[in-house]
């Protein structure tokens, strides 16, 4: 399924969802607002542990199944960084992306650049898809390790 474009708002995705039959449960709300507010890309576990915190009780198990039917909404995507957790965020955009990806930390961001755009092609081969993904060193990680 495609990515909501038009959504500018945490209502708006709430009734975007509503409106494919997602039902809107305490949890599921609570993992929305921790994505919708989140600045870069959250591993399940760090998801995990922001909804807890609003929401005590609910499951590691719960959070996880309620990110692959997100991602099978087309919602969300998830970033694969290397060795890493893969990280969780919102695709609202429904625009081609990229990410950058700490390698202390693990931070994920988005950036909207993508080198695929000038790649020539290779004569008896059709690319249905690809990846591409900068690994180095955040500020905040840069500045750690000067200390």
């Amino acid at each position: 399924m495609s990515a909501p474009t038009n959504v500018a708002s945490l209502p708006e995705l709430e009734q975007y969802l509503a409106d494919k039959g997602f039902k809107l449960t305490g949890p599921r709300r609570a993992l929305l607002r921790v994505l919708w507010e989140a600045d870069c890309g959250l591993t399940a576990e760090e998801l995990f542990r922001r909804v807890s915190r609003t929401r005590p009780g609910t499951n590691f198990s719960t959070v996880y199944r309620n990110l692959e039917a997100l991602n099978g909404l087309g919602v969300i995507c998830l970033v694969k960084s290397g060795q890493q957790a893969g990280a969780f965020e919102l695709n609202l955009t429904g625009r081609h992306h990229h990410h950058i990806i700490c390698r202390a930390c693990g931070r994920t961001r988005r950036i909207d650049f993508c080198p695929f755009e000038q790649w020539p092609g290779v004569e008896g081969f059709v690319s249905t898809g690809h990846a591409f993904e900068v690994y180095g060193y955040c500020e905040e990680c840069l500045a750690r390790n000067r200390k």
